[in-house]
């Protein structure tokens, strides 16, 4: 498939990861006993992972070699900050020498500040559920821009807390393992005054930087059937798509059943990062800890079917919100690599027909760059561009690796015509 792009000159190709799925050891995280309790489908502990700590110049390479020009990475703050107050500047050190690596070969780095992860002292705190600690995030943020901002511009404070609150307090699938959809409610709602205080201080820090978060959405329009299902089902929050963003725009927090008035949370959004994921839609087996196997793989088969939905998805991105639309793919649930180069296809090619119609897409990305822990799943899921040997620790492209480095070269070659 050859796509004449019309993606702008400045569009951002990118991959991304998440710090505990690929850096290995992450000790001081409420992650690591979850894992070594049995929280895992299948009993996988993330271990060393990829052990990117100690291969930069590997995973460099790997970027260099997809040929993208921004790189969306998440930094771990319980590395960063392993017992309170005390900052490691070593670790931070560390990410600065990363970014600025990524720079010096021409990719613009984009930070995640959290995702799905804290400090075991935080969660001993009650973590999200008290609205008081979301100044201990705040005093992270600082500290973490300070240490970054001269390279960073891009920032993403939560990465999609919805989820987060789901799988954590309702589903009780991730830690802490808890079922009670009214703590999902307000480990949301203080997700959200977090953002929104992070957002202020990057911003008064770096005034210049672009600052939001990410949301799930599901990679199909619900039917009306699952409307009904996904109203009365205890473990969803709301069944509004795009209701994290609503309350970004608006102040006001729309669940199921209720509303919050947050008015802080309201204009903290410079642009809507969509995460869009086949898996993602609501299904019972998600209530359960039982191997997912067999539905993953059937839902993984048809990723390509739904990814046209994405072009429903970002018209009502869009005309909802007209900020710059980040989209990031998922791979999760993709266990087959024709699947995974139909998916990307189908969603360059969406992503063209909508800039066509004057959307504004700013970044395409695609997770993960290479296989990696996938959280209560383990690593029963191959979902990256890049094969991970486990033992060895080498990285080997995937035949969809090089169909995203010819798609992004064809789309640059078109701009590098254009200039002479």
């Amino acid at each position: 498939m050859i796509y004449m792009s019309v993606l702008g000159r400045n569009f951002l190709w990118g991959v991304s990861t998440s710090g505990h799925q690929i850096e290995g050891d992450n000790i001081f995280s409420d992650w690591y006993d979850w894992e070594r309790a049995g929280g895992t489908i299948n009993g996988d502990i993330s271990g060393k992972a990829c052990d990117s700590l100690n291969h930069l110049e590997r995973d460099v390479a790997a970027l260099k070699e997809v040929n993208v020009n921004c790189y969306r990475f998440s930094v771990e703050w319980a590395r960063i900050e392993p017992r309170q107050h005390r900052f490691e500047r070593e670790v931070l050190n560390n990410y600065r020498t990363f970014a600025k690596r990524l720079v010096q070969e021409g990719i613009i780095p984009i930070v995640t500040l959290h995702s799905f992860v804290n400090p075991k002292w935080f969660a001993d705190l009650d973590g999200w559920e008290r609205e008081d600690n979301t100044g201990y995030f705040r005093r992270y943020v600082e500290v973490v821009a300070d240490s970054l901002g001269d390279l960073v511009k891009i920032w993403i404070t939560i990465n999609k807390p919805d989820t987060y609150a789901r799988k954590s307090y309702s589903l009780g699938i991730w830690p802490p393992s808890v079922q009670d959809s009214g703590r999902a409610r307000r480990t949301l709602r203080n997700l959200l005054v977090a953002h929104s205080q992070a957002y202020r201080t990057i911003k008064s820090r770096i005034p210049k930087a672009i600052v939001s978060l990410t949301q799930e959405t599901p990679s199909y329009r619900l039917t009306f059937k699952d409307r009904l299902r996904r109203n009365f089902s205890p473990h969803v929050l709301s069944s509004r798509e795009f209701y994290v963003f609503e309350g970004l725009c608006s102040g006001e927090l729309k669940f199921t059943r209720s509303k919050i008035v947050l008015p802080e949370i309201k204009g903290t959004a410079d642009f809507v990062g969509l995460d869009y994921n086949s898996a993602a839609a609501m299904s019972d087996k998600e209530t359960s800890m039982e191997d997912p196997g067999s539905d993953l793989a059937q839902r993984g088969s048809q990723n390509a079917q739904y990814s046209k939905e994405l072009e429903t998805t970002i018209h009502k991105a869009a005309k909802g919100f007209r900020l710059p639309l980040f989209v990031t793919i998922e791979g999760t649930g993709i266990l087959n690599d024709v699947e995974r180069i139909n998916c990307i296809e189908t969603a360059v090619a969406v992503m063209n027909q909508a800039a066509r119609r004057g959307i504004e897409i700013a970044s395409f990305m695609y997770h993960p760059l290479m296989d990696c822990f996938e959280w209560n799943l383990g690593y029963s899921m191959q979902s990256g561009l890049f094969e991970t040997n486990f033992e060895t620790l080498e990285l080997n492209p995937r035949e969809s690796a090089r169909k995203l480095e010819k798609i992004i070269k064809n789309h640059n070659r078109r701009y590098l015509l254009s200039a002479e």
